[in-house]
């Protein structure tokens, strides 16, 4: 696994998220995973409740105007041969392609047991 793998996947999310195919967005985690905020920590075992959270959390970005997004890497490392720690922006477009908001997260990346890299953890970054 390098970083452009790890970049392929995180723009892989960032289209799927802004299709609203929220299928393709479960794929590009690894069960069991864990989604970390300051108000929670939630552990994800299997593939239809990433669908739900991530369809979810598709609503209120919708009722903000946000139509698309895409990653933006800030930071990434590799922690071992498979394993990255990868520091995004997101910034959120509307229709006609105006920011709106950005968010920041962290991801543990890790190689699956078919080489292919996959979220772990998925962490909102305040700072």
């Amino acid at each position: 696994m390098d970083e452009a793998s790890v970049t392929v996947l995180l723009q892989r999310l960032g289209e799927s998220l802004s299709e609203g195919d929220f299928a393709s967005v479960a794929q590009c985690f690894v069960v069991p995973a864990m989604v970390v905020s300051d108000d929670d920590a939630i552990v994800i075992t299997d593939y239809p409740q990433i669908e739900t959270f991530f369809a979810q959390a598709a609503q209120w970005y919708h009722s903000q105007g946000v139509a698309s997004t895409r990653p933006d890497i800030e930071r990434s490392e590799a922690l071992s041969d498979g394993v990255f720690s990868v520091d995004v922006r997101w910034p959120g477009f509307d229709e006609a392609g105006v920011e709106k908001l950005s968010e920041r997260s962290r991801y543990i990346v890790r190689r699956d047991a078919g080489g292919r890299p996959r979220i772990q953890v998925a962490m909102a970054r305040t700072r």
